[in-house]
């Protein structure tokens, strides 16, 4: 993944959805992707195609706006404010303060706090998990401060400016702790016990190891999938399709923000490879949406009457970001002269 400083929308050489609700009774909206997610784990395995789904499970604290392509607060109050750090041993950093908002709430009712936020980044910055993705981005915060009087308020320090600063601070998927370390077993390790350069050491802490086996495991990636997102995981069957429902009585119920909002009852994920399969079930309604089809398909699609009768077709436009980064943390590519 992560969008993190440049956004990657969904590859949608076409996007065709009912314009109907075929399925009132149920209100099931039934769509098309490609194939096997594999894991909706996205600390774990940031996939474009999990995300499809996962994005209506788990919530970072602020993300993109698809209008303005801002940043916009979504588990927050506001957009924090990068503040200079001139004394102590951070000085030289900068830091932001973050409020979470009162009415976040997890499944089972239970407020999201600063614990939550820190553990998700101690599993982040944990070197046994498989979350190096997340690491490189996370890697400048410094450390992390729960406001002892406020569960809902912390500070995220970076003993250095960082160009990405905010996006790492706000745009990363909160996990409840409740449920991914219910023996809350990081809550013995500081933020900064968690880092690579203790790699050696922790590698030999059976402790750790075992919540790394237990993080990693398919357990938290197929079966166990919980967030603060507007629907719920209720099933995966292996290439066929994965079910999620709307929560009921959900705390953000109401609330403008994209992210948070609440559609049909029931959301089912088909996962068909073949294009021509896709298709001929869009044509005989089993299917409602339908994207990353050929522009074959697309414009053939588009050129019978029947179905521009019954399907809308957009064809938004693609924002990628091709990069090549380079180490400067390299003890040879510190050297300017040599990365020319």
């Amino acid at each position: 993944m992560n969008r993190i400083g440049f956004i990657f929308f969904s590859l949608l050489v076409g996007l065709i959805s009912c314009k109907t609700d075929k399925n009132q009774v149920d209100n099931t909206i039934n769509i098309r992707i490609k194939k096997d997610p594999e894991r909706l784990n996205p600390l774990l395995f940031p996939n474009p195609t999990a995300r499809e789904i996962y994005q209506y499970i788990h919530l970072p604290l602020a993300d993109f706006d698809p209008e303005s392509l801002e940043l916009s607060p979504i588990l927050i109050t506001e957009m924090p404010k990068e503040m200079d750090i001139d004394t102590g041993m951070y000085s030289g950093g900068i830091y932001f303060d973050i409020t979470l908002l009162d009415n976040a709430k997890w499944d089972n009712g239970t407020p999201i706090t600063s614990d939550d936020y820190i553990f998700t980044l101690k599993a982040i910055n944990l070197p046994l998990t498989n979350a190096g993705k997340y690491r490189e981005i996370v890697q400048n915060i410094s450390e992390i401060i729960a406001d002892p009087n406020n569960p809902k308020k912390f500070r995220v320090i970076f003993s250095k400016d960082y160009i990405l600063a905010l996006e790492a601070a706000v745009n990363i998927e909160i996990y409840p702790r409740y449920i991914y370390d219910s023996l809350n077993v990081l809550a013995s390790y500081s933020f900064t016990d968690l880092t690579a350069k203790h790699e050696a050491a922790l590698k030999e802490d059976s402790v750790l190891a075992g919540f790394a086996d237990r993080f990693n495991s398919n357990d938290f990636s197929r079966n166990i999938i919980s967030g603060s997102g507007p629907y719920k995981f209720v099933s995966w069957t292996s290439d066929q399709n994965i079910i999620l429902e709307k929560k009921e009585n959900y705390w953000g119920a109401g609330m403008t923000h994209a992210s948070l909002r609440q559609g049909p009852d029931k959301m089912v994920f088909h996962i068909i490879p073949d294009e021509l399969t896709a298709v001929t079930q869009l044509r005989a309604g089993a299917i409602d949406v339908i994207n990353e089809i050929s522009a074959d398909s697309y414009n053939e699609l588009l050129s019978d009457p029947t179905v521009r009768e019954n399907f809308n077709f957009y064809h938004p436009s693609l924002i990628k970001h091709y990069y090549i980064s380079i180490n400067n943390q390299d003890p040879i590519l510190s050297d300017k002269n040599i990365r020319k």
